[in-house]
């Protein structure tokens, strides 16, 4: 189903509110939907649409999502372009006043999201970077206790990186390392969820795919730890994210042993291949 502007009487209205300059200037730039993960905004869609009516109105929020999602016509099977004004005149008889700032917020983040890495609207990290802030701060902080028996009882503890090490391998005091990565995770991860999607539904494969394909362009980066960290803070599934993908100092039975190793034997500065654990995908 179509939801555009084909009538006569919808350019009448079309032009009427030209006339008036009901229309923000935002909607005048160009916007690339390929370029965009529809995913996230359709989520921010139905929030804020929720959030204007006061209730959840499948319809309107339905208008919206297939007018993004309809890049070619349905009749001739051209390419076509989302038409911003056409989309706030059909939304002004559910939105009245509201459909005009809606639309111009919903442009400003498709633009905003069509320049930044995976699509996904810079505010958006940002915000999200605040939110998680308490929590990485106190993930990565917390420390083994020296007393045998407590240290005991937290081996029986989550760990980290989603799973038990019931044999950690043994430690120096000085044997500590810091490391910056990206986590994919996958249906298949011990926690299929994280900050940015609560229910993660990728598949391993395609997962795998998306990892190799950023440790192609991270080989040819020309600063290595500065892509690294853009790519970290934008697609990592991890807390750390926050902080480009950077983990506190850490040493040998901390985290998950197939991590561990792989990062243990790595030279500074090195990237390694994809790691694969029961948290998910690594790099």
């Amino acid at each position: 189903m179509s939801f555009r502007v084909r009538g006569d009487a919808d350019r009448r209205i079309k032009s009427r509110l030209e006339k008036r300059g009901a229309f923000g200037a935002v909607l005048n730039k160009k916007v690339d939907m390929s370029k965009i993960d529809l995913k996230v905004i359709e989520n921010w869609v139905k929030e804020r649409i929720t959030q204007l009516l006061g209730f959840e109105d499948e319809v309107v929020i339905g208008l919206v999502t297939n007018v993004l999602q309809q890049t070619t016509d349905a009749y001739t099977g051209h390419p076509i372009k989302v038409d911003a004004k056409e989309l706030q005149v059909q939304l002004t008889g559910f939105l009245a006043k509201d459909a005009g700032p809606f639309v111009s917020e919903l442009w400003a983040l498709l633009i905003d999201a069509q320049d930044a890495p995976y699509g996904i609207p810079r505010v958006f990290v940002e915000r999200k970077k605040r939110e998680l802030l308490p929590v990485t701060t106190e993930i990565v902080q917390e420390k083994r206790s020296p007393n045998p028996e407590e240290d005991s009882c937290k081996k029986k503890r989550q760990c980290r990186w989603d799973t038990q090490d019931a044999s950690p391998a043994p430690q120096k005091q000085d044997d500590k390392i810091v490391v910056r990565h990206i986590l994919i995770k996958h249906a298949e991860s011990r926690r299929p969820s994280s900050w940015r999607e609560k229910c993660i539904t990728l598949s391993r494969v395609d997962a795998y795919s998306e990892l190799e394909t950023i440790r192609k362009k991270l080989l040819v980066a020309s600063n290595l730890e500065e892509a690294l960290s853009s790519y970290a803070t934008q697609r990592s599934d991890c807390p750390s994210a926050v902080k480009g993908g950077l983990i506190a100092a850490f040493r040998r039975g901390d985290l998950d042993r197939t991590f561990e190793q792989a990062a243990f034997s790595l030279r500074p500065g090195v990237l390694s291949h994809i790691i694969d654990s029961p948290s998910g995908l690594h790099l």
